[in-house]
């Protein structure tokens, strides 16, 4: 690397700053609680059941919200984003803590979780949008991109370590060990979130009013070689 490449790469670890690296760490340490947990469920919905049925109706029933929630995330450009991924990390975690205090006090059932998940992806469905358009009040112009690759770091980083850790958590300690675990990572993304300074910018102005029209306008238009591998 010359010497130029050398203080571009040390300029822009600089610009990210601390502010950035707090909130994407206790976020991506979130994703890993929540990517665990989720593994963890299935793996413990499978051993009580034995029905992958109720596998499949708990990934349904997690993603369902993304989709139905999807024309009111416009409004996350009109609220502060800390406090909308404080909410929706709170939203989320709540159906978590649900579901272990009825573990623990053995009285949990399997649609129990499914309502947990629901819960868990109306607060995600809000909170994901959130961080990704807090970012730029987080770090410089420069360090934009690298902030953006390292967002997509964390969640790739969850989907190798869930199944590395939910399998002998929930062997050796049970489901309730992977749940306290996704409550407490929710406990420290929201703490860091209320601790850490924005520095909100206000929102640009936008020509779309959030519903699915200018998707299907872009995708039977410029983006039609992307309806193609959809």
């Amino acid at each position: 690397m010359s010497t130029r490449d050398a203080a571009g790469a040390g300029t822009a670890r600089v610009l990210l700053g601390r502010r950035f690296l707090a909130v994407w760490a206790s976020q991506t340490l979130s994703t890993i609680g929540s990517t665990l947990s989720g593994i963890g469920i299935g793996i413990w919905v499978f051993l009580e059941s034995g029905s992958a049925a109720w596998l499949g109706v708990l990934v349904a029933v997690a993603n369902v919200p993304s989709v139905l929630v999807a024309p009111l995330v416009k409004h996350v450009d009109r609220v502060a984003r800390r406090t909308v991924m404080i909410g929706g990390d709170v939203v989320a975690a709540s159906g978590t803590v649900i579901a272990l205090v009825l573990a623990i006090t053995d009285r949990l059932e399997l649609w129990h979780l499914a309502a947990a998940g629901f819960v868990g992806g109306i607060g995600t469905a809000f909170q994901s949008p959130a961080f990704q358009a807090a970012v730029p009040s987080l770090v410089e112009p420069a360090a934009l991109d690298r902030a953006n690759s390292l967002n997509q770091f964390g969640p790739a980083l969850g989907i190798v370590l869930g199944p590395i850790l939910a399998t002998p958590l929930v062997a050796w300690f049970g489901l309730e060990a992977v749940l306290l675990v996704d409550v407490a990572t929710f406990g420290v993304a929201v703490v860091t979130a209320l601790v850490v300074p924005f520095g909100e910018r206000p929102a640009a102005s936008a020509d779309d009013d959030g519903s699915w029209r200018v998707a299907v306008r872009f995708l039977t238009g410029p983006g039609r070689a992307l309806l193609v591998l959809i």
